[in-house]
């Protein structure tokens, strides 16, 4: 079954190594598997 599924913007916060780029965001209330990243190259 497919939920729809609403975009929403949260505030992060974003740390960079010289070999990791870690992004610290809030997320109460949910599980890892509730959770979906998308990385793209598109500009907004």
């Amino acid at each position: 079954m497919h939920r729809q599924v609403e975009p929403q913007h949260i505030p992060v916060k974003v740390y960079r190594s010289e070999d990791r780029l870690v992004i610290a965001a809030p997320m109460a209330g949910l599980q890892a598997e509730d959770i979906v990243v998308e990385v793209t190259t598109d500009a907004v």
